[in-house]
Order: structure tokens, then sequence, then C-alpha cells
């Protein structure tokens, strides 16, 4: 069984990680510590260049999300006992831990379901906080929600590929906006070039420019490690 620990302040991360346990600075740049990771150093912009204020309980769902990327990520298969199924205990901070305590076993079935491991979640209190609302006004950039109406969750892969194009083809009116994973790279992003048509895009990727061919708008990566 691997132990996934998730803390929010560098002041407080342990200075010890024990055997069988990974410790994640969450929304970080960089760990502190040699062996310990660190996720969601974009998050917090992300947050920001939305222009809304999210919910505390949408936060506690990124939290979620994040702990569960870092653990498939560095929780590695070919330690496993069978070198395939993992045994991943996370304890997490979250803002509002009660609503997700009472959809903890629902959410454990579910991930056990999807990626053939065993999860258990403890969730606690002291967990990232909604920004407020007048650090949201000064932010600069923005990501305009108004000019997309529809979202892909890109990977590159088969699936995510055949979504998108058909997106494209059912929907020629329509705006939309491109989420690419941290893992596609941007020879994948590339071959959306197919469905090029004229409209305004909005391409914020390192590396990538704004093109008025595409009619797909790319967000930041922000779970990238």
């Amino acid at each position: 069984m691997t132990l996934c620990r998730f803390f929010l302040d560098k002041k407080t991360f342990p200075a010890d990680c024990p055997p069988n346990e990974l410790h994640v600075l969450l929304y970080g740049g960089s760990a502190p510590i040699a062996g310990a990771v660190a996720i969601g150093n974009q998050v917090k912009d992300l947050f920001l260049r939305f222009g809304v204020q999210p919910s505390a309980t949408a936060v506690d769902f990124v939290s979620i999300a994040l702990a569960v990327t870092a653990a498939d990520t560095f929780v590695l298969r070919e330690d496993a006992a069978d070198s395939w199924s993992r045994d991943i205990e996370i304890c997490l901070p979250l803002r509002t831990p009660g609503p997700w305590n009472a959809v903890k076993p629902r959410l454990q079935r579910l991930l056990s379901f999807l990626s053939g491991d065993q999860w258990r979640f403890h969730f606690e209190g002291g967990g990232e906080a909604p920004p407020v609302p007048s650090v949201i006004r000064q932010h600069q950039s923005r990501i305009n929600l108004v000019a997309g109406d529809l979202v892909s969750l890109f990977s590159g892969g088969l699936d995510s590929t055949i979504a998108t194009f058909r997106l494209v083809e059912d929907t020629p009116a329509r705006s939309w906006y491109l989420m690419p994973t941290p893992a596609t790279n941007r020879s994948k992003t590339a071959s959306l070039d197919a469905c090029r048509r004229p409209f305004n895009t909005y391409r914020s990727m390192p590396g990538q420019t704004r093109s008025a061919r595409r009619r797909y708008r790319c967000a930041p990566e922000a779970f990238s490690s």
C-alpha cells in the first residue's frame, strides 16, 4: 500500500518521507524535498483567468482530481505486488470535506473500476480556498468563457481525437474550447489543422501561436506537474 499525503504549504511540508509514502505539494511548482513531488502549479492562475469565483465545492473537486492524477502518475504499477494492481490511499485536505465524505464509497468504487486498483480516501479540513473576488478582478489575463459554449477534453489518443473531429463536423457554427492534457504534445494538437474554419481563436499553450484558421480555443495545461 502507498499512502499519498497532500500538503498546501511548503512551510508545513514534512522534512522526511517514510517508506511506502508519497508526499505531494498541491498547487505547487516544485517539491521542497528530494523524493517528493508537486502538481497543479498553474491551476490557481487558471481559477483567476476564468474571471468568476469558483465555489468551494468546485475547488475541492479540482483538488481531488489533482490528487488522483498525482497518485496515478507517481505510484508505479511495477512496484505493485502483481506488477499491476496498486493499493493507493490518499490523505487530502479539502475546504468542505463533509459532502465528499458522503460520496467517498462511490468515488472509491468508480476509480477502482476505471483503473483496476484499490483506492481509499481520507478527506480532512484545511483545503484550498476559492480566490476572493477582489483578486479575480485584478487579474489581467482572462479566458473569455462567453466566446465558447462547448468543451473538448483532448488527450491526443484515438477516442478523444475521434470525438473532437466529430464535434467539429457536427457543430460547424459553434465555438468550443480544446483542453489538452499534459501528455498532449504539439504534433497531436496540430493534427486538428484539418478542422480549419474561420473563427476567432484563443491559444495559450507554451510554444504555440495564434491562428485565425482554427476555430477551437486551447486552454492552458492546468494539470502540469
